[in-house]
This record gives structure tokens, sequence and C-alpha cells, in this order.
């Protein structure tokens, strides 16, 4: 099928981390991610718009209640202040400066994606 001809089809906007194509290089960032909150440690991912980060988080959270832990995927740092258990932070440049403080001296594992800059 070519480009034009998938123009009309109501794609959706959120593929499952199961639907989704596991390049390479994700699949080594998602083991990385995996390996430092396993070590209760801080995890960062910077990168573009577009390049998988959200979609990393989902997974990464959706692995980590397959096992047992808490996890909590906040959008655009939506309510991290609440939450509960291991925090997975999206868009985290969106956070005020004092929340973004309080999750790097936090004791225990957190992941925050960002854009670059």
């Amino acid at each position: 099928m070519s480009a034009p001809a998938l123009a009309g089809l109501p794609l959706p906007l959120h593929q499952a981390p199961e639907h989704a194509f596991a390049h390479a290089g994700w699949v080594r960032a998602r083991a990385a991610l995996m390996d430092a909150l396993h070590q209760d440690r801080l995890a960062v991912l910077i990168g573009p718009p577009g390049v998988g980060k959200t979609l990393l988080l989902r997974e990464v959270a959706r692995r980590l209640r397959a096992e047992g832990r808490d996890a909590t995927f906040a959008e655009r740092g939506d309510a991290v202040a609440e939450a509960d258990g291991l925090p997975l932070v999206d868009e985290a440049e969106a956070l005020p400066a004092d929340a973004l403080q309080a999750l790097l001296t936090r004791p225990g594992a957190a992941a925050l994606a960002a854009l670059p800059g």
C-alpha cells in the first residue's frame, strides 16, 4: 500500500508497546532503563520528539507492574508529587523546578524523559 493510500486510514495515535517494532537501539535502551531501575537508580532519557521516549516509559511501567512493582507513569509530570511508587515521568522538562528537584533528590529509583536542552 502506498503512502497516499494510507492517508485515509484511521491509524491510532498511540500504539501499544506490544504492537511496536522493537528496533535494536530501543531494545538496548529498554534493557538499560530496566537495569537502572532495578538498581534503584535515577534514569534520564533525552531525545527529540518522536524517538520513542513515551512508548519506552509506558513499556517499562507495564513490565515493572508485571513484576509486582508499583510504577506510576505520569505524562508532562501530571500528579507526580502525589504519585506513590516508582515514578516514570514523561516531558519532565515541563515540571516546575521544585518538583524536578524533589524527584532528583528522592530516595529510590525514578525515570525521567525530556527533550534536549
